[in-house]
Formats: C-alpha cells, structure tokens, sequence
C-alpha cells in the first residue's frame, strides 16, 4: 500500500485482528451450499436416478440428452430459490464488506481498492466491459450456430454447454501427449524446450494418472525452492493433451519466474497467471489445426476454441459486470435484496444471450451459484490474461524468433515488474482496448471456421450420394467444387424451384431461409412423385447413412438427426431427437 492509504499503526492492528471475522461470508457460503443444500434427484442418461450436486450440476447440463439437462437446471434453481433470501444476505454483507475496507483506506470506491491491488486502475476494468459489450454480436452468431448444429427450434440457457458433437475416437498415449506438447513449444527456443523435456520426461513434475484418494481436475504449483509440480489427471483424449500443455505453460512460467528473480521477486501476479497457460493451448490447438488431416478433429478442436473464448473472454466479462453494478449500487445506499440483484442478473444476462436464446426465468438466480463473487474483482482478469494470451499468440505466429524473445522476457519477469509492465516488456499494453478487440476477432474466427467446417461436410457427407444428388439437380458443374461455393449455388438462389422443375415427375419443395451470417439454414428437397426425396442442404454432420435400410421412400437430414419413412409408412430415425 502506498503511504495515501496506509493506515496508522494502531489501525492496521486493529484491521489485522478482525481479518478473519471479516472474512467470513465464504466460508458460510461455501459450507451452506456444498454441505447443506440438497438439490433432489432426477433420472440420469441411463435411466436411473441420480442426485444432483452443486459439484455434478455442469457435468448434467453437458449432456446430450435434453431431458436431463432440463430436469438439472429446474431442479437446481429450484432449491437455490428456496435460499434466495440467505444468498442474497449473505452476499451484500461481502459486498459491503468490501466498499467499507474501502472508504477506511481512502479509495474513491471499491473497484478502485481492489484493481489497486493488482497495481491496475478501473479503466482496464471498464474497458473490458466496452469492449465486450460491443463484441457481443459475435457471440450471438455463435449461440445462432450453435441452435442450429444441435437442430433445436429454440436455444434454452440448459441448452448451452451441450455437446456440439461426440469424442472423437483420437487418443493420445501420455507419452503421445508430452511430445504433442513440446512439439508445440520448439518455437520458444532452446532453453524453454530442454528446461520442460527434462521436467516431464526425467524430473517427475507430473503426477499422471487417477488414483484412489487423488482430488480431481488438474493443476501446477511451485516455489523457489523446488521444482514446479504439475497434478493430471490423464486419460488419453485431446482434452487431457490440452490440459497437459496448459499446466505445463503454468510450470515453465514459474521455472524461469524463480531462475531469473530473487525469491521475494519470484511469485507472479494473478493478473498475468493465466497468461503463459492460455498461449500454450492457443499455439496447440492452432498447430493441431494446420496439422491434422481429420476433419471430425478439426472441427473437435474449433468447438474447443470457441468454448474458450465463450466461457473465459465473454462469460467471465458477465460476471465482472455483474459485480461492478453490485458494488455500486451498494455504494449509493441500494439494499442487495434478492428481488434486485435477480432483477439486474437476469437483465444482463438477456443482454449477453441476444435476443434469439429463450432465456429461462430461473437463470435470475444463477448468481448465487458463483463463489468467485465473495473474492470481489477477481473474475475479470480471467478475460484480460485470454485477451493478452491471444494477444501474444498471434505476434508469435506471425513474427516468430523475432517477438519470441520478448515473450520469453516476459516470463522472466515473475514479480520483478508490475503486470502491467511485464506485459509491457511482451509488447502487450492491457490499457489499449485493441487487446480485447482482437481476442473477440479469434473468437469470431473460430465460429467462421467452425462454420466452414461445418460447409465442407465435416464427417464426409461430399460423398457419391451428395455428387448424385448435384447430377439430379442438373448441377454437375459444381461436382468437385469448393463446398461452400456449391452450397452458395444451391442454397442463394442459383437453383430454386422454377430451375429444378423440369425434373421428371418432380414435385420441388425450399425449405427455410439463408441468414447474413452462414448460408447453410435452406435446404432444397425435390419429392418425386413416386415418394422418393432427393435433398441438398442440411446433413453436413454426415449421418444419414441410410444405404442398409430397405424400403425406403423418404429421407430427411438435418444436423444431428436422419428420419426415414418406408413404404410400409413406418418410420426409422437414427440421430439426437433433441425436440
């Protein structure tokens, strides 16, 4: 603290002796939810029943089956409104908590004590928030591509951490992994590569595999003293090979944090902790998309792009904004009632969702899920280290041996500099609102890509059938053509159904409506009349595979789904039936 908000000896005491006491809100908060609540049961994919916890509530609504999402998030929120009243009391004591620490250290407010603390101002702060605000756009195409993939009429808020599509069938040995990673890596240079292939493969930083008794997720840790530890918990997919390459950008962060500082000088800020693991998984998942020949795996690995940057740029901004409006309105005299802070809630999260995403009343109370709230200001560094990572990665890819010394600098900093200066020797200045912009232009990219991918007939569906298919149409020009240029042919105008009518005993039918975004919402059918369909639109996930099917008359394809009629006037389906 500098001298203006130092307080006299007698005072520091004081606040030193009622730290605890003061603290206390998330420790209730934590026992209240994960030892009391009890959120009820409901049947699992299997179906049989399964207790929902606030620890399992995600891992429910990234089901593929619907009804269990649902029933997962009207089951939680309905407990969590049971409690509002205790939440809400709870967290404007933790709200007031902190503008009063405040108002004693001579800050202008809370925001203020607290961006201090992490030696930035709140214009960073705001600056986030415009800028992603402004970017929101963006995130609306992607929930827009998102309703589409999973076929839904209307996109709910259980329907948004669904799967866009299975595993796939990769798997990665660890030792498959490791030197997934460090192939990443050979473009930091000498140094950097040799310091973690010796930690990986000969000084044990890594505890691998589960084990009975293991904590789950992963993490890395370490000290001047020792050398960086890294927790897995590695079970051979693209994921883990991800998660390995982020503890390991953690790991080296350290190592070259406590090499070239003192050890009062070695431990690096929050603010630029996720900078060096989140360029790591950029550089992976980018290299591994200029590399790999499978398409399933190319769009895998976009999906995974695009959850990034929707959960750690655009979701955690929410909540940054969430609380800045908390704390100041606290600030003003508002009392934090259940009824205003649901209100405010629900208002931005109608906001970030865009009008096309059914935003569920119940989502109002979502807040009090989120313990990061009781550690005031934290969230929105989480968004700034993506923007900066992003930020690095492009001046990386772009500029090579050239800008990689200046990031290698950049991790020698440890704590030597402020964030903002460290940052500043890797040529990134957080207080330049471009820093966001351009993290909200990857993130664009990757939807595009993904809808690119999605255009080229991700799982192989330009087979012989769809080339058929052009051939009926009358359309062998566009045989063979970039995928995208065929769907423009067939899906903008060029074949409508006064070009396709001459199709002998054809009955033409255009279904749906092309948007400014993606141009793969039409599909053109023509039913011939002796009940057989021909189609070129919507099945770019490549599962109607109906060729062992007899007896059929009638075909329709969208994304996750092939129903077929027989001539018996049965029906067969295969696929999600996610309606």
């Amino acid at each position: 603290l500098d001298k203006e908000h130092t307080l006299s000896d007698e005072c520091e005491i004081l606040m030193s002796k009622i730290q605890d006491a003061m603290g206390s809100h998330s420790g209730i908060r934590s026992i209240f939810t994960n030892s009391d609540l009890r959120f009820g049961k409901i049947r699992g994919e299997d179906g049989k029943k399964v207790e929902i916890t606030d620890t399992n509530y995600v891992a429910h609504l990234m089901s593929g089956e619907r009804r269990g999402r649902k029933a997962a998030f009207e089951c939680t929120y309905k407990t969590y409104e049971q409690f509002a009243n205790t939440f809400a009391n709870l967290y404007e004591a933790r709200v007031k908590e902190a503008t009063t620490r405040a108002k004693i250290r001579n800050y202008a407010d809370s925001i203020t004590a607290s961006t201090a603390h992490d030696e930035v101002t709140p214009v960073i702060y705001n600056n986030l928030i415009n800028s992603v605000n402004a970017g929101l756009p963006v995130l609306y195409e992607y929930y827009d591509l998102k309703k589409e993939i999973l076929g839904l009429s209307n996109l709910h808020l259980y329907d948004i951490y669904a799967p866009l599509m299975g595993e796939i069938e990769s798997e990665y040995t660890y030792e498959e992994a490791v030197e997934e990673v460090l192939e990443t890596v050979k473009i930091y240079g000498d140094e950097y590569y040799n310091a973690l292939r010796a930690g990986l493969t000969e000084k044990g930083w890594v505890d691998v595999y589960p084990s009975r008794g293991k904590r789950g997720g992963a993490f890395s840790s370490g000290t001047p003293d020792t050398e960086p530890y890294i927790l897995l918990n590695y079970k051979e997919t693209l994921d883990d090979v991800s998660t390995l390459a982020h503890e390991a950008g953690h790991s080296m962060h350290t190592w070259f944090s406590t090499h070239y500082n003192e050890p009062h000088n070695s431990n690096y800020t929050i603010f630029v902790a996720e900078v060096a693991s989140t360029v790591n998984e950029l550089l992976l998942f980018h290299r591994k998309l200029r590399e790999c020949t499978d398409d399933n795996e190319k769009l895998y690995i976009l999906n995974q792009l695009m959850e990034t940057y929707k959960g750690t740029l655009y979701r955690q901004t929410m909540f940054a904004e969430f609380e800045r409006d908390m704390h100041a309105m606290s600030e003003k005299g508002t009392p934090l009632t259940a009824d205003v802070v649901n209100k405010h809630y629900y208002k931005l999260v109608k906001k970030y969702f865009g009008r096309d995403v059914a935003v569920d009343k119940q989502i109002s109370m979502e807040w009090m899920r989120i313990p990061h709230f009781y550690s005031s200001f934290y969230v929105y560094k989480y968004a700034t280290c993506i923007s900066a990572a992003s930020a690095i990665v492009k001046r990386i890819e772009n500029e090579g041996d050239a800008y990689v010394n200046q990031y290698i600098d950049f991790l020698k900093c440890g704590g030597s500099k402020s964030p903002l200066d460290s940052l500043l020797v890797a040529g990134i200045d957080m207080r330049d609102p471009s820093v966001v912009n351009g993290a909200i232009e990857d993130f664009k990219s990757a939807v595009v890509g993904a809808i690119g991918k999605l255009v080229s007939f991700a799982n192989g569906v330009r087979n012989s059938g769809f080339d058929q298919t052009l051939k009926t149409l009358g359309r062998e020009d566009l045989i063979n053509k970039d995928p995208e240029e065929v769907l423009d042919a067939l899906i903008m105008g060029e074949v409508d159904a006064k070009d396709i009518s001459t199709l002998e005993d054809g009955r033409i039918k255009v279904v749906g409506e092309p948007t400014d975004l993606y141009k793969i919402k039409t599909a053109i059918e023509a039913a011939k009349a002796d009940g057989t369909v021909i189609a070129a639109g919507n099945n770019y996930y490549g599962q109607c595979n109906v060729s062992g099917w007899k007896d059929i008359v009638a075909v329709s394809a969208g994304f996750y789904h092939t129903v077929a009629l027989k001539s018996d006037g049965t029906v067969v389906a295969v696929g999600a039936n996610y309606d």
